[in-house]
């Protein structure tokens, strides 16, 4: 079982820089605390009003989104011990939904925190901004949850914003990966050709998802292996690759995180009807 310490907390980047004086106000809150679970027991469901967050101390747990392919959730994350889910109903006091359904693979111990603790000692950066179109997008994703303070203040200077035409390319195969996108408004459609030669679309995104990042993983070579076109008139926040990459370096869950992201393109792709928007958690 993984210890309850500061040690745990500092694994987490959204803890990462708080005094210990602040992990233990966490640790010691009378709303948090650790809790047993037995076996396929639902923490939370998707679409349900979410107030806390959680890291698996022993066991593992199970995320699931519903569709409508057979009537079934699917598994499209895991957590084991010492990760977490749950992290973006936390991040503001304003009510926010969970995004999926989470229950214990195995009898478990959870430490959960709730959110008006994340939000005084850690969450406080975001809340004390201005409302900014593009500032308010970006936060929203949990991938940009280590953004320090100087990066969101600065987040108009390291961003920018592009337009594209009904019907324009933003990348092709082949194309130098310099930048990850966050679509602002508008629609954009990923493809790819199977060995036929005929055009496959592999996803839909819409305002507040992301593409383009597959090609500045570890491992990668930074070049694009699919087509991106925009389908109506769009607009993208485009993020340079070395805020990408640092990211990355502060937080391996985020690779986690990414593909789960990639798990629920395939599953909206099977299932055109659920293609709202989702921030994962």
């Amino acid at each position: 079982m993984k210890r309850l310490d500061t040690s745990l907390f500092r694994e987490i980047d959204l803890f990462r820089s708080l005094t210990d004086a602040e992990i233990k106000t966490i640790i010691n809150a009378h709303e948090n605390g650790s809790n047993e679970h037995a076996s396929r027991h639902v923490i939370f469901k998707e679409n349900y009003p979410g107030n806390y967050m959680y890291i698996v101390l022993d066991g593992f747990v199970e995320l699931f989104v519903k569709t409508e392919i057979g009537g079934k959730d699917t598994c499209i994350a895991t957590k084991n011990e010492g990760e977490y889910f749950g992290e973006n109903v936390v991040l503001t006091l304003k009510p926010v939904n969970y995004t999926a359904t989470a229950i214990t693979a195995v009898p478990c111990t959870l430490f959960k925190i709730h959110k008006k603790y994340v939000v005084s000692v850690a969450g406080n950066v975001r809340e004390s901004f201005p409302p900014d179109k593009v500032r308010d997008v970006v936060l929203k994703i949990p991938i940009f949850n280590g953004l320090g303070r100087d990066e969101i203040r600065t987040i108009r200077e390291w961003t920018a914003l592009v337009d594209y035409k009904e019907g324009s390319y933003i990348f092709q195969p082949g194309d130098q990966a310099d930048k990850m996108y966050v679509v602002q408004q508008g629609r954009i459609e990923l493809s790819s050709l199977d060995d036929s030669g005929n055009t496959v679309i592999t996803a839909s995104e819409g305002p507040g998802e992301y593409f383009g990042e597959e090609a500045l993983l570890p491992g990668g070579d930074d070049k694009h292996n699919n087509f991106a076109k925009a389908t109506v008139d769009t607009r993208l926040i485009c993020v340079p690759k070395d805020i990408f990459k640092s990211l990355l370096e502060r937080d391996t869950a985020i690779v986690d995180h990414i593909k789960m992201v990639q798990n629920l393109r395939k599953l909206k792709m099977k299932n055109p009807r659920s293609s709202a928007p989702r921030n994962q958690n």
